[in-house]
């Protein structure tokens, strides 16, 4: 055996005779770990068995949540200061109904619940995504504490966290098809305020893509049915306009007619009236020229009123047709510029997701050019006998409540050694006390 030994790599020899001698260092310390931790939140409830009644009653004066103090004891009511050690939650619910019975003077001990709410924090620190604090949960290992710290931190860590390469691909996919899109929209933008006579635009230059002319033929559909409507709704004024024409054409033929028959009238009047002063025509005649005058006079002023009322007509619609026109340009206009504000932003977002790229890149062939990758050294620093100890760990070290996960980078063919040296460290430490 120890010759195989001696013929194995010595990074190899080193680091199983760490971990024997870490085994031996930590084993017994182990048996000794308090089962609830300073600082634990703990949940305790009194009951009695009471024969006269037939139920269980609560001490509600001696029940609720109890925190365990930093020299490891409990300050109950009655009892005082408990201290808590090694107990665990059942070994401390006997302890404290035993200590009741003795304080109290019970025949019979009452019944007590222990149930811990809340562990002491841990905190991972070190080449960690997100250091900080966590809540414990047992049997938590060091592996899942850096999962729950975000994972390891990229090895640029004088620079901002790099996004991850794949998700980074994808957003550049994703700005690369909003400004293809972007553009092919700006260009039927720029087609729709040229004032064409067919809804029609070209595709931009250097987007020959079966995606581009996908995103070409629905913008295209989009400006055929707008051109469309424009001109339905133009064609609808255009035919108003020209109803309300020929309706003031045929009133102004009813005005001159009503203005020839006041002028023939008026003439008969005025004839008959010579022939009334002669004493050659009665005077009744007379009185009927007067009210046919004053009716076609009437009729006139309709006709007038109409007239007026459709050159009114006339103006609104011609209004309204140059209105139409008017807002769709203005439209258009407001939609060019969003698109064009859009395009910007999303081109400097492009461009600072392509740096973003080159950095992984640049980083990735450093990274194969170096013959020495690294790797995640874990160590803990853990209250022992009431002092702070670094403790050598890996990934599969269950935490306690209160640790300090450390999580380092190291380079691979020196990460053996660096632990066998923590061991040697450790074990000197406990052999020491």
């Amino acid at each position: 055996m120890f010759q195989i030994l001696q013929d194995r790599p010595r990074p190899l020899k080193t680091l199983f005779a760490a971990t024997i001698l870490t085994a031996l260092c930590w084993s017994p310390a182990s048996a000794d770990a308090p089962r609830i931790w300073p600082n634990t939140t703990i949940r305790l409830n009194i009951v009695q068995w009471m024969p006269t009644k037939g139920l269980y009653e609560r001490w509600e004066a001696l029940s609720g949540e109890f925190i365990v103090a930093q020299d490891g004891t409990l300050s109950l009511p009655v009892i005082g200061r408990l201290p808590v050690g090694s107990l665990d939650e059942a070994d401390l619910a006997a302890r404290i109904a035993e200590e009741l019975k003795d304080k109290i003077g019970l025949v019979r001990a009452p019944e007590a619940m222990v149930a811990v709410i809340k562990y002491p924090p841990i905190y991972v620190v070190g080449d960690v995504k997100l250091p900080g604090t966590y809540e414990f949960r047992p049997g938590l290992t060091a592996l899942q504490a850096l999962a729950v710290g975000g994972g390891e931190k990229n090895a640029d860590s004088d620079g901002p966290a790099l996004p991850d390469r794949t998700e980074l691909v994808a957003n550049l996919r994703g700005l690369e098809n909003a400004i293809m899109r972007t553009r092919i929209k700006i260009a039927r933008f720029h087609a729709e305020l040229s004032d064409g006579k067919e809804p029609k635009f070209d595709l931009p230059a250097g987007m020959e893509s079966r995606e581009a002319r996908a995103v070409y033929e629905q913008e295209k559909a989009v400006m055929t049915a707008r051109f469309n409507l424009l001109q339905r709704q133009a064609k609808s004024f255009t035919e108003l306009r020209d109803l309300l024409r020929v309706e003031l054409e045929t009133l102004d033929k009813k005005a001159d007619s009503a203005e020839a028959d006041i002028k023939s009238v008026a003439k008969e009047l005025n004839l008959f009236k010579t022939m009334v002063d002669k004493g050659i025509a009665l005077p009744a005649r007379q009185g009927d020229l007067e009210r046919m005058l004053r009716s076609y006079s009437a009729a006139r002023l309709d006709v007038s009123a109409d007239a007026m009322r459709a050159k009114q007509n006339i103006s609104e619609a011609s209004r309204n047709l140059e209105g139409l026109y008017d807002r769709q340009r203005t439209e258009v206009n407001i939609e060019l510029q969003t698109e064009q504000a859009n395009l910007d932003q999303m081109l400097v977002k492009r461009e600072a997701a392509q740096n973003q790229m080159l950095r992984i890149l640049s980083k990735q062939d450093k990274v194969s050019d170096a013959g020495d990758p690294t790797v995640l050294v874990f160590s803990l620093d853990r209250l022992v006998g009431g002092r702070t100890r670094e403790i050598t760990a890996s990934s599969d070290t269950v935490l306690q409540p209160g640790d300090v996960l450390r999580v380092t980078r190291s380079p691979s063919t020196t990460a053996s050694e660096t632990l066998a040296q923590n061991a040697q460290t450790d074990a000197v430490a406990g052999n020491s006390q």
